[in-house]
């Protein structure tokens, strides 16, 4: 009898223990997620006695959050984010079940950030969607993903090109198909076409040639600063190579008027770029017996007169031009420069000439100024947050030097808020500019740590009509890191004795919403016994 009842007692447990089971778990979880089985694990995906969260949710699918922040992706797509991730993505249905349920027969591709168009919209999504077009190997190894693919061509598609043209294959092809070539400008390549070049089939110049992975067209690398390297010399070097000197794109038989004429035999024989120069340039009609004793008897003077003598008169373009060259490459170096009104220092040896002497509305070049102030070539991004010793005469030097214009030398202790601890190793930006360079302020600024620093104790602390209203420093210290806690619990209404003395902070300490955020709450209040002990 007494075994009898031993059995019913042990049933009943077993009836119970199952009933309570029952009301907890809604159902086993399917594979992806069977790793989470158990009431132990509910709090990985539920908050306590609240739904699913969508928060946790994303901690375990970084690379949803990530496409989110970056704002890509079909999770990104207005629509899509307003639905929970249940809503499309259940779970409790069984190890076999397919929380992902994705409808592919239908699905505009649009919102997933990237619109099908041309021949792609023919294609089987698993046409695309392989793991060797995904970059990522941790998400390439998961089975029927539809994450991680580029929206580059090359990132799919072969370079048959071999890196010759630009990764971009839609500056040239379109989506309907590769060929023909949707649209291609020779005239911004190293070779525009002219004249007869125009008629000459593609092919006839950019030839099939092999590699290791076979045969490719080559487009880069086809010689092409002599006529001979296309055409054949029909006067066998008798004349030079530079077939231009007396013929042009248009016609082979089209002979320029200076034929084979020798300028060197003359008063002025041409050198570098006046070799380039077309006979009619120079040799106008009416005007046959030329000046050539100086630059400018052809040439404009850009710089109008910018550069005189001391004695009078202009320094002729030759001083620091040459026709080898083109002309805005120039002779005149740093050792001129250092013997002119303004050495250059620092920062300024290394910047570009042009960046300084810019061209004028009237393109000409300017190399004289007004001032050498910094503000004369520098935006004051200071303006009306300095007082203006600070911005006239050179002002800036007093904080900035030419090595660096990051490098300011201020000495803050000289203000009514010297640096003490670790406010030593924050960068002036952090203080002086949080809000961007529009926000500057360097005068005027609230001393109190709320200023700069965010209330964690959601204003528990704050004192109205106290100086500083939240005092910091009573438990804080610029000496040490942040939560490195100074406060004396033995000089607060509840000294700590006994066991009270070995309990964690946040045994009594609880965390409390305030203001949709969780805070620690200090001021509990709850000085009694009974208020923290139930029994």
């Amino acid at each position: 009898m007494k075994k009898v009842r031993i059995a019913h007692t042990l049933l009943l447990v077993l009836l119970v223990q199952c009933s309570v089971w029952a009301q907890f778990s809604a159902g086993p979880l399917s594979t992806a997620h069977a790793q989470l089985e158990g009431m132990k694990n509910c709090t990985q995906c539920h908050e306590l006695g609240e739904a699913i969260s969508e928060a946790k949710c994303l901690d375990c699918h970084k690379e949803i959050k990530s496409l989110r922040e970056r704002g890509r992706g079909f999770h990104n797509n207005k629509e899509v984010r307003a639905k929970s991730c249940v809503s499309c993505h259940s779970e409790h249905h069984g190890r076999n079940f397919n929380a992902m349920r994705f409808e592919t027969k239908n699905f505009d591709h649009k919102r997933a950030g990237y619109e099908l168009k041309g021949a792609h919209k023919k294609e089987e999504c698993t046409a695309c969607h392989k793991p060797e077009f995904i970059a990522n190997k941790e998400i390439a190894s998961r089975k029927g993903t539809y994450l991680g693919l580029q929206t580059a061509c090359l990132s799919c598609h072969k370079d048959e090109h071999r890196k010759q043209l630009s990764k971009d294959c839609l500056t040239c092809h379109g989506m309907e198909e590769w060929t023909p070539v949707v649209e291609f400008s020779h005239q911004k390549s190293k070779f525009p076409l002219k004249g007869a070049h125009k008629e000459v089939r593609c092919e006839e110049c950019h030839k099939k040639v092999n590699d290791s992975k076979g045969a490719f067209t080559k487009y880069v690398g086809v010689a092409h600063s002599l006529c001979t390297h296309c055409h054949k010399d029909r006067h066998e070097g008798r004349l030079g190579t530079n077939c231009t000197a007396c013929h042009n794109h248009f016609s082979w038989k089209d002979v320029n008027a200076s034929g084979t004429f020798n300028h060197d035999k003359t008063k002025y024989p041409l050198i570098g770029k006046h070799k380039e120069v077309a006979c009619k340039e120079c040799h106008k009609k009416g005007n046959e017996q030329l000046s050539f004793a100086r630059c400018t008897d052809c040439h404009k003077d850009y710089h109008e007169g910018d550069f005189s003598l001391p004695k009078g008169g202009v320094m002729d373009c030759n001083e620091c031009h040459s026709t080898m060259e083109n002309f805005s490459w120039t002779s005149y170096g740093m050792d001129d420069h250092q013997k002119s009104s303004y050495p250059l220092e620092g920062a300024h040896m290394a910047t570009p000439c042009t960046a300084c002497h810019q061209q004028t509305p009237a393109q000409n070049w300017e190399f004289s100024f007004a001032s050498n102030e910094c503000v004369s070539c520098h935006k004051n991004v200071h303006e009306g947050k300095l007082a203006e010793k600070f911005t006239q005469n050179n002002g800036c030097a007093k904080c900035h030097n030419t090595q660096a214009w990051s490098g300011v030398t201020f000495d803050h202790n000289t203000t009514k808020w010297p640096l003490e601890g670790l406010h030593t190793d924050v960068k002036c930006a952090n203080c002086h500019l949080s809000k961007g360079i529009d926000s500057q302020k360097f005068v005027g600024l609230n001393q109190e740590c709320m200023e700069c620093h965010k209330d964690p104790h959601g204003g528990q602390f704050i004192v109205p009509n106290q100086t500083p209203q939240n005092n910091c420093a009573a438990c804080h210290s610029t000496d040490k890191a942040w939560n490195l806690i100074l406060f004396n619990h033995n000089a607060s209404r509840f000294p700590l004795e006994g066991k009270h003395l070995e309990a964690k902070c946040s045994a009594c300490h609880k965390e409390k919403i305030l203001n949709g955020e969780s805070v620690t709450w200090y001021k509990t209040n709850q000085l009694k016994c009974i208020d923290c002990h139930n029994t």
